[in-house]
């Protein structure tokens, strides 16, 4: 698809539950209250069938959701049965791995019927939902389900407003996620020492100025921005991420906390006071933004913004489209 047409289907997409694949739900659970405020409202171990590969399986697994915004963390702790998620959890650990998406029920088949004819590869199908395997191809799933109105319904104030997918190569993700979902055009641009103020990057146990840079895609997809980063040079968490997952995934959350609330002093306290981390910190343009290393205790990294509006992009960012503005 050309760029004005990227841009007008990513226009009043829906976003609605990002799934944390869990060795052990509880723990996961525990840990994401204690650091990233999440206070559950559904706990269940379920039952059902599916269509795993195209073949059914009987599974069970815990569930436990919780609302942020308008998006629900579901945890899911596979039990029994070789599902997705069980598979996913054997080849990457626990972390984020799957990001749905509203489909309207009447458009449901034909939008399977779509990804089908793309090549993508059902993972597992149930009643109204079908998550799509690319864990050897970008290290996702990724799933559409039915719903009567495609609509976001912010549950609290919090707002996450970013879900990360870290890749080798920015501009080859940029164009498959273009290919197989229709999501884009991607803006990318160079983050590195000239276009980043107020730098710090944590190396060899103090935040440091180092030579550094990664790409930056951005998208804004409804009500998500779906953001690719791929390290390029110097040491940095994304670097790290890559290192240890050379085909990539998803690698962090980015939830707004607006200095207009005055909230953002204390979420940078409450890390603190957790004894985590801040890896990497600064600003681009007026944007302030940090990384906090959550890796270890609930398998991805929790990134702050400052909710600042981008009014000038800093010199030597360099913007570039994928696909090319028409």
């Amino acid at each position: 698809m050309k760029y004005s047409e990227l841009l007008e289907r990513c226009k009043n997409r829906v976003y609605d539950q990002i799934v944390i694949a869990a060795e052990d739900a509880f723990k996961e659970t525990s840990e994401l209250r204690r650091v990233y405020h999440f206070e559950p409202s559904y706990l269940n171990l379920e039952n059902g069938t599916a269509l795993v590969d195209g073949a059914e399986c009987a599974y069970s697994e815990y569930v436990i959701s919780g609302w942020i915004g308008d998006i629900e963390l579901v945890v899911i702790q596979p039990v029994s049965g070789e599902t997705i998620y069980k598979k996913y959890l054997d080849r990457f650990g626990t972390g984020i791995c799957c990001l749905h998406e509203q489909i309207l029920a009447g458009e449901f088949e034909s939008a399977c019927e779509t990804y089908k004819g793309r090549g993508l590869k059902a993972g597992q199908c149930g009643e109204g939902y079908c998550i799509y395997d690319l864990m050897d191809d970008i290290g996702i799933l990724y799933a559409i389900h039915a719903v009567d109105e495609v609509k976001a319904v912010s549950r609290n104030d919090r707002k996450i407003c970013q879900i990360n997918i870290t890749c080798p190569d920015v501009e080859e993700m940029a164009v498959k996620l273009a290919k197989y979902f229709e999501i884009g055009p991607y803006e990318i641009g160079h983050i590195n020492n000239q276009t980043v103020g107020n730098l710090g990057i944590f190396v060899d146990g103090k935040m440091q100025q180092p030579e550094f840079e990664y790409l930056l895609g951005m998208n804004l997809c409804g009500n998500i921005e779906i953001e690719t980063i791929s390290p390029v040079k110097g040491p940095n968490c994304f670097a790290d991420f890559i290192k240890e997952r050379p085909i990539g995934g998803y690698n962090h959350l980015k939830e707004v906390v607006p200095l207009s609330t005055g909230k953002w002093q204390k979420e940078i306290e409450h890390y603190e006071n957790l004894g985590m981390q801040q890896c990497i910190k600064g600003k681009i343009g007026p944007c302030g933004w940090c990384f906090v290393d959550t890796m270890k205790e609930i398998g991805f990294l929790v990134e702050l913004g400052d909710g600042e509006p981008m009014t000038k992009l800093p010199d030597g960012y360099n913007a570039y489209f994928i696909p090319e503005k028409d």
